[in-house]
């Protein structure tokens, strides 16, 4: 049996991977149980900014997407 603070930190480990796939904070915080407070706080200790996924990643994707249409 795993104890708690590896699955915290494999929990945690998924987060940041969602977070990086461009999913936002909120709707982490629903899929762990956990508020997007806490999201925030563990992508901060891991030293992820806020423009490396979430939302921000997925604005990034549609912006390059449109000017490649554009071209």
């Amino acid at each position: 049996m795993l104890n708690s603070s590896t699955n915290q930190s494999e929990r945690n480990e998924q987060i940041v991977a969602l977070f990086r796939q461009g999913i936002p904070a909120p709707d982490i915080g629903r899929r762990f149980c956990i508020s997007k407070a806490r999201v925030g706080q563990i992508l901060k200790k891991r030293r992820i900014d806020r423009e490396d996924g979430g939302a921000c990643k997925r604005a990034k994707e549609r912006n390059e997407l449109e000017i490649s249409r554009r071209e």
